[in-house]
């Protein structure tokens, strides 16, 4: 739909009055930033349905579970993966670095999967 709307203007350009062309130009141009930030809106609030939704949805219910507290108890420090002492000064890894760790592997490990089916799906 975008391509079509664009090669309108193709056909205002042979428009000899360069008023009429101007405004017909500037009309076009709107109708198409129109067109476009509402396709924009459209893919933002799928992205944010599809990936970010789950993200926090997710990181809330962890660090619900995994409370500081509770991850005293457990193994006696408030990080998930407490780390040996060493130089760089970090002492463990947090519930939502981890998460943030293991969501950014399943996203490639889900998209080579998907890109070594559709390898798959075109040599048969």
């Amino acid at each position: 739909m975008f391509a079509e709307k664009y090669s309108i203007q193709g056909d205002i350009a042979k428009i000899s009055d360069w008023k009429i062309k101007s405004l017909m130009f500037e009309y076009a141009d709107k109708e198409l930033d129109e067109f476009f930030n509402t396709y924009m809106a459209q893919k933002y609030v799928r992205y944010v349905a599809v990936y970010l939704l789950p993200l926090f949805a997710g990181e809330i219910w962890l660090n619900n579970v995994f409370s500081p507290d509770n991850l005293y108890d457990i193994h006696g420090s408030t990080f998930a993966l407490p780390l040996p002492a060493n130089s760089a000064g970090i002492h463990g890894l947090t519930v939502s670095a981890l998460f943030l760790l293991a969501w950014l592997l399943g996203l490639f490990l889900f998209s080579l999967a998907g890109k070594l089916f559709k390898k798959s799906e075109k040599k048969t």
